[in-house]
């Protein structure tokens, strides 16, 4: 557990290892690590306004195709700062966040949010990966931009402003007060 006292930005570095990010009640930070060795596990280094998150690496986990490890992080539900997430292979699963940037940079692991109504700014780059929005209220005031290089992009409600190419959605619900910005190489993207 660690205390987000002044902590601005929380990064979060999960390599190829399954990641999940979720709110909860309290006051701290909270990172746990699930693995079927008794190798190492979660790096926390914590400087000036910053939290980094990060495991020590194991080869063996690499070589260990049937039980992979999980990382989950649980954040408080009263920060408001920066989520800044980077992988490479592991798939990533986000709850609920009231974090004021949520950014996520993956090459092929899929990205799956969960979120009840959109209260931040999102900005995801998935290179090969799949990207997955699931909303419980779709009149969140947003601002859309959603580009594929090769793959499809689908909404599964009206925008306003709406403009659609080969490769980019975009439009707006609501104000368009929060910037929701989703792009992928080779990936799908699906908001629903």
């Amino acid at each position: 557990m660690v205390a987000l006292k002044d902590i601005h930005t929380i990064y979060i570095n999960h390599g190829s290892t399954a990641l999940h990010v979720s709110s909860y009640e309290a006051e701290d930070l909270k990172a746990s690590f699930i693995a079927s060795d008794d190798g190492p596990g979660i790096k926390l280094h914590k400087s000036k306004r910053k939290l980094n998150i990060s495991l020590k690496s194991d080869i063996r986990r690499m070589l260990n195709l049937r039980e992979k490890p999980e990382l989950f992080v649980q954040i408080p539900s009263q920060y408001e700062g920066r989520v800044i997430i980077n992988g490479s292979s592991g798939q990533v699963n986000i709850q609920d966040t009231n974090a004021e940037l949520l950014e996520v940079r993956g090459k092929s692991g899929n990205i799956t949010m969960d979120f009840s109504e959109i209260k931040n700014h999102i900005d995801i780059n998935a290179t090969s990966g799949n990207v997955l929005l699931k909303l419980k209220t779709t009149d969140s005031d947003a601002s859309w931009h959603l580009q594929t290089s090769s793959r499809r992009r689908s909404i599964a409600f009206s925008l306003d402003n709406h403009t659609f190419t080969n490769q980019k959605t975009e439009g707006q619900t609501g104000d368009g007060t929060y910037s929701v910005q989703m792009k992928t190489s080779s990936g799908n993207i699906t908001v629903e």
